[in-house]
């Protein structure tokens, strides 16, 4: 069962961070969108970080407060399928319960399915899919590769069956060590990472970060250690070349990991 050792600010920082993939010219009206090939996160950080338009350097939990309110005024309840291995309705105190808890407070409309239920369909019309990493990779495999929704998850041996990562490489995935309290931001200037910078408090006991080799195009944000090819947090933007496949609509790469609990 995944459980998160994470402080409250850490899951609003999941929470804030998921949006910077369902950026905020995406959360519109259906009929207000434009096409998907004029929404790409620029590469140079061009965007305004959050902490800009904040003014001083925030904390998580107030990056996350200001930045929710001005994210859902264009579209009251994005919508979210987040894959788990547990059958809904979650049990309370679990760390996917705890995801859905911080989505449907932050005002997502959210529809948890488990592994072996879900279908490549099931993405249809959500703006974000979220996979847990309690599900098995055998079960998930390619269900939701070839979606054109963006695709957060922390399942790193859902990396390959993604084409996120090679899986010939013997770094292809895995969780780092040694364990950590900390991870340490390399692009602050991009807006995936929510305007915090170098090194910043995630967990409150050590951990072990979950991590990927992405291809050279990946925008990497945060990597293991001082690795310049394991990455705890990566992404593709859309029309990126990913391994062997070009990027249906963006990805995600997170650094939990099955290790975690609730505080």
């Amino acid at each position: 069962m995944l459980q998160y050792a994470v402080r409250r600010c850490s899951l609003l920082v999941l929470v804030m961070l998921v949006f910077g993939l369902v950026h905020p010219v995406l959360v519109q009206p259906v009929g207000a969108r434009a096409s998907q090939a004029d929404q790409r996160l620029p590469e140079d950080g061009s965007a305004t970080p959050l902490a800009s338009a904040l003014g001083a350097a925030p904390t998580p939990d107030a990056l996350a407060d200001a930045a929710f309110p001005s994210l859902l005024t264009a579209q009251s309840a994005p919508s979210v399928l987040l894959v788990v291995g547990g059958t809904p309705p979650l049990a309370a105190g679990t760390g996917d319960r705890r995801v859905e808890d911080e989505l449907l407070a932050r005002n997502y409309s959210v529809v948890v399915k488990n592994q072996s239920v879900a279908t490549t369909a099931d993405a249809t019309g959500k703006d974000l899919v979220i996979i847990s990493s309690t599900v098995s990779a055998g079960t998930v495999g390619t269900k939701f590769r070839d979606v054109a929704v963006p695709v957060l998850t922390w399942e790193t041996a859902l990396y390959a069956p993604m084409n996120m990562t090679d899986g010939s490489l013997s770094s292809n995935n895995g969780a780092g060590s040694p364990a950590t309290t900390n991870l340490t931001i390399t692009n602050p200037s991009h807006p995936l990472a929510a305007g915090l910078s170098s090194t910043v408090a995630i967990f409150s006991t050590a951990q072990s970060l979950a991590y990927g080799t992405p291809s050279s195009t990946a925008l990497k944000i945060a990597p293991l250690g001082a690795s310049t090819s394991m990455v705890v947090y990566f992404a593709y933007d859309i029309g990126a070349s990913m391994v062997g496949l070009t990027a249906p609509a963006r990805r995600i790469g997170f650094f939990f990991n099955q290790g975690f609990r609730p505080d």
